[in-house]
């Protein structure tokens, strides 16, 4: 991780910002777009060849990113919300979809991720997992969390896909369709 103490501050991520970078499997930052460069607060010589944790936010629990490498090592696609941190310490929420691209020379795996605004109703409501999830992870463990985040989950009569794509421009519709799942199950 990296030494940025938090504050709570939120950057205020612009409804049309569309960024993307690339990384290797062990989270090491191949390119950054000059928009993730500007969202990140760092220069881009500070960005590549770090590890993606420098704008890891310490309010981000484990399980998230464990899910989100399950998904990718099967070559699935990834798509969450994730609270990053900027370089002077400000909080910022986005919508992340990340794809295994292809691998290099050396045979290392790269991924491409694509980054956009979350819309406030999924910052709202993964604002509160989250903050659930941490305090889990912090007092009981991961495997704790993990297991919360499950029954939130089958509670809801969702998997973390679906959970997230109800938050999406579709969301409303899908919401209906997995309350109505859920009921007839």
């Amino acid at each position: 991780m990296h030494n940025i103490k938090p504050i709570s501050r939120e950057y205020k991520v612009d409804p049309m910002l569309i960024c993307t970078t690339s990384a290797d499997q062990r989270g090491i930052i191949y390119t950054a777009s000059e928009e993730f460069v500007k969202l990140s607060g760092y220069k881009r010589e500070e960005l590549i060849d770090a590890n993606y944790n420098i704008v890891r936010h310490p309010d981000m629990p484990k399980v998230i990113f464990k899910l989100m490498w399950e998904k990718l090592n099967k070559n699935e696609r990834f798509v969450g919300f994730i609270k990053n941190i900027n370089k002077i310490g400000e909080y910022y929420w986005i919508k992340v979809e990340i794809e295994v691209m292809r691998g290099d020379i050396t045979g290392n795996r790269l991924y491409y991720s694509s980054k956009s605004f979350a819309p406030r109703r999924a910052v709202k409501r993964f604002g509160s997992l989250y903050t659930a999830l941490l305090k889990k992870e912090k007092e009981e463990g991961d495997a704790e969390s993990e297991a919360y985040l499950i029954d939130f989950l089958k509670f809801r009569g969702v998997n973390y896909d679906e959970y997230v794509a109800t938050f999406l421009e579709s969301g409303t519709l899908l919401t209906g369709y997995y309350m109505t799942r859920k009921l007839l199950s």
